[in-house]
C-alpha cells in the first residue's frame, strides 16, 4: 500500500482512498474501496461542482444494491478526516440502515493507519463521531420528523428519500441546514417507491429543470455485480419483448438470465416489483397504483428535444409581430415551426380547483393545484408541434393562445370550458383580443329548437372517453408523432382509478394527457388531405373556421 508523503494529497480523494476499508457484500470480508462505474459517475459530478465553485445538489434514482450510498458516505468520510471543521449528516430510512451506515463510517475510520487517524473529540454518543480537527459525522432516521433541524452541515446524504415516513417536513428542516455556498453538497438517493411521493416529485421538478438538483438515472445492467456467469446452452431461446428492448440495450445472456432469475426468487414472480427494485429506464421505476391507462405502449414514445425552448412575447395587437424569447426552462416548447402550407389546431386545458381528496394525495398540497397545458398539432402531419405547460392567471392564458394562434397560422384554438375556468379565457381571447378562430360547439337545449352556437370545448362523459381512446391510439400505432416528454412521464402515471376513471395516479398530474386527447380530438375534425395553400379558399361560414386559412400577420 502506497503511502501519502505529501499532506496536501490528503484532499484527493484518489490518493485517499487506498484507505478507506469496507465490508465486501459478497464475502463479507474487509477491502479497499474500489469505485465501481456507478460510483465513479456520482463522484465526477460532485467533483466537477467542486472545480466550478458551485453548490453540489443531486438526486440519484437507482436499482438495489448497487454501492452509491458506499460512495457517498465515503465522499464525507473523506471530508471529515481530511478537513478542519467538516460537517456531514446522513439521515437513513430506518434505524436499521442508519446503524448499518454509521458503522460503515466507523469501520473505515477504525482501519486509517495511525498517522492519518484524526483522534475523536470524546467518547462517541450514538451514531455520532466527532473529531479533534473540528470536524463531526452524524447519522439519524428519518423517523425524527424534525431530524438534523438546528445543525449546520456541509454534506447531507438521504439514504432511500421515497421511504421517509414524512419526507416533505423532513426535508424542509434538513435542507435548511445546508448552506447555498461552494464546497456544500446534498446528495439524496433512492430506489423508487411508487408515485406521487416526495421523492418521486423532487425527481420531476429536477428532471424538468425547475430545481437545481442533477438528476442521476443508473439501471441496473450497468452494474457489472448483475450477471450470471454460467449459462445453460438452452436457457434463453425464446425471450420476451421486454428482453428484445433489453437486448437492443446491449443486455447479454447472462444478464437476462440473472434478470429472470430475480424476478422468479426475490420478486415473487411480480415483473412490475422488478421494474421497481431493478429498473432500467426512469420511467419503469415509478409503478404505478391503478392499471396503466396506456399498457406498455408508453415505452414506444421516443421523445425529441424542442428545438426552442422559452415563450411567445409582443404586444397583444392586431398586427403586432410576436417575437420568441429564449428561455432554458421556459414554458413552451417547440418541435416545429409553422409552414405556410400547413393549418395546425391548438386545444387549451385551463387550470381548475382540483378536489379535496385529490389535493390530499399530494405529498405537496401545493403540488395538487393543476396546471394550464396548450397544445399544438399540425393538421396535414399529425405531429405535435408545440407544448405549452405552467401555472399561470386564467386572465394571462388568454394572451398565451393569442400569440400561439397567431403565429401557427391563426389556427383554430380551441378552450375547454369545464368548470366555468375556460369562459376566464375563450372571452378576452374572442372580445378583447379579437381572435375570431376560436372552436364553437353547437348545443340543443330541448327537442325541436335549433341548435346554438357556443365558443369552447365542453368535456362531457362521452366525449372524454373518446378523447382518450383516440389518443390511446396514437400512441400505440403512431408514437413518433408524440415529441414531449412530459407527456411521457404524465403517460406512464395515467391509470384506470378504481372507479374506473381513467386519470392520474395519485399524486400525479395528467394536464398534458387531458390536453393532447382534447388537441387529437379537435385534429380529427380539421385534417387536412391537401396542403392549404393548394386549397381553393371559400369563405367563412362561421367565426370557428372564419380565418383559419389566414397567415399570421
Amino acid at each position: 500500500m502506497a503511502q501519502i508523503d505529501d499532506v496536501t494529497q490528503l484532499r484527493n480523494f484518489a490518493v485517499y482512498k487506498q484507505f478507506l476499508h469496507i465490508e465486501d457484500r459478497r464475502s463479507g470480508n474487509l477491502v479497499v474501496l474500489q469505485p465501481n462505474d456507478i460510483q465513479k459517475d456520482i463522484r465526477g459530478h460532485i467533483i466537477e461542482k467542486d472545480k466550478a465553485s458551485e453548490p453540489c445538489r443531486i438526486i440519484i434514482l437507482k436499482a438495489r444494491r448497487t454501492g452509491c450510498s458506499t460512495i457517498i458516505q465515503g465522499t464525507m468520510a473523506h471530508r471529515t478526516f481530511t478537513r478542519r471543521m467538516f460537517t456531514g449528516l446522513t439521515v437513513a430510512h430506518d434505524l436499521d440502515t442508519a446503524s448499518y451506515l454509521f458503522g460503515m463510517t466507523e469501520r473505515m475510520y477504525m482501519n486509517l493507519p495511525d498517522a492519518l487517524r484524526p483522534a475523536k473529540r470524546h467518547k462517541a454518543r450514538g451514531r455520532f463521531l466527532t473529531l479533534e480537527n473540528d470536524s463531526w459525522l452524524r447519522v439519524e432516521t428519518a423517523e425524527d420528523r424534525e431530524a438534523g433541524r438546528g445543525l449546520a452541515s456541509r454534506f447531507l446524504h438521504g439514504s432511500e428519500v421515497a421511504f421517509w415516513p414524512d419526507a416533505r417536513r423532513t426535508l424542509l428542516a434538513l435542507r435548511q441546514a445546508v448552506p447555498y455556498e461552494p464546497g456544500t453538497c446534498i446528495a439524496l438517493e433512492s430506489t423508487a417507491n411508487g408515485v406521487g411521493n416526495a421523492f418521486h416529485m423532487e425527481w420531476v421538478r429536477a428532471e424538468n429543470g425547475e430545481s437545481g438538483y442533477i438528476p442521476l438515472f443508473y439501471p441496473w445492467f450497468v452494474f457489472p455485480d448483475y450477471k450470471i456467469v454460467y449459462l445453460e446452452t438452452t436457457a434463453l431461446e425464446l425471450l420476451d419483448d421486454d428482453e428484445v428492448e433489453l437486448r437492443e440495450l446491449g443486455c447479454d445472456d447472462g444478464q437476462l438470465l440473472w434478470r429472470r432469475q430475480t424476478i422468479k426468487n426475490e420478486c415473487g414472480g411480480d415483473v412490475d416489483l422488478f421494474h421497481q427494485e431493478y429498473p432500467s429506464t426512469a420511467v419503469e421505476a415509478f409503478i404505478v397504483s391503478g392499471r396503466p391507462y396506456f399498457g406498455s405502449a408508453v415505452r414506444h414514445l421516443q421523445p425529441v428535444a424542442p428545438l426552442r425552448t422559452g415563450d411567445f412575447v409582443g404586444d397583444i395587437k392586431k398586427g403586432s409581430k410576436v417575437n420568441f424569447r429564449d428561455e432554458p426552462h421556459g414554458r413552451l416548447r417547440l418541435w416545429e415551426l409553422p409552414h405556410k402550407d400547413s393549418r395546425y389546431v391548438i386545444f387549451c386545458d385551463p387550470a381548475g380547483s382540483v378536489t379535496l381528496d385529490r389535493v390530499e394525495t399530494f405529498d405537496d398540497r401545493g403540488e395538487g393545484e393543476d396546471y394550464s397545458c396548450v397544445q399544438v398539432i399540425n393538421c396535414r402531419t399529425g405531429a405535435q408541434v408545440a407544448e405549452w405547460h405552467g401555472r399561470i392567471d386564467l386572465s394571462l392564458l388568454a394572451d398565451v393562445c393569442y400569440r400561439i394562434g397567431t403565429v401557427y397560422n391563426r389556427g383554430v384554438v380551441a378552450v375547454e370550458m369545464n368548470g366555468g375556468y375556460g369562459a376566464a379565457v375563450v372571452d378576452p381571447l374572442y372580445n378583447r383580443l379579437g381572435y375570431d378562430n376560436c372552436y364553437v360547439r353547437r348545443q340543443v337545449h330541448t327537442i325541436g329548437d335549433k341548435p346554438t352556437r357556443r365558443l369552447g370545448w365542453h368535456t362531457t362523459s362521452i366525449t372524454r372517453p373518446q378523447m382518450l381512446e383516440g389518443l390511446r391510439d396514437i400512441v400505440r400505432d403512431s408514437p413518433q408523432l408524440i415529441k414531449s416528454e412530459g407527456f411521457k412521464r404524465e403517460a406512464s402515471t395515467f391509470v384506470i382509478a378504481r372507479n374506473g376513471k381513467p386519470m392520474g395516479d395519485s399524486g400525479c398530474h395528467d394536464d398534458r394527457v387531458m390536453a393532447l386527447a382534447g388537441c387529437y380530438e379537435l385534429y380529427k375534425e380539421y385534417a387536412q388531405s391537401t396542403p392549404v395553400a393548394n386549397r381553393k379558399r371559400k369563405p367563412p361560414t362561421s367565426f370557428a373556421q372564419g380565418s383559419a386559412f389566414t397567415r399570421a400577420g
